[in-house]
């Protein structure tokens, strides 16, 4: 009940922080996320060496923006997105 009181009475520079800073943000970094798979065969070519932590890397940061996002939103975040559970905040 708590997020959905919050994201209907919003104001709209309140919208435009969600929509232009959080899922924009989280909507690239997914993006990174899923192609970080592209290099996973390739560890060296020439002067470009693959950082092997990359897709850790990206999905630590694809973690903490989601928990801004639910912390902006005054909502405790899910047991998925603490690592207790399965279930995920969809946005």
């Amino acid at each position: 009940g708590t997020l959905e009181f919050r994201m209907t009475n919003m104001s709209a520079t309140e919208e435009t922080t969600v929509t232009g800073t959080y899922l924009a943000n989280l909507s690239t970094l997914e993006t990174a996320l899923m192609g970080t798979s592209a290099n996973l065969d390739t560890a060296k070519a020439g002067v470009w060496e693959h950082n092997a932590d990359e897709h850790k890397d990206r999905e630590r940061l694809y973690r903490y923006w989601r928990l801004q996002l639910c912390d902006f939103f005054g909502v405790p975040p899910g047991p998925k997105l603490t690592g207790q559970g399965n279930i995920e905040l969809v946005v």
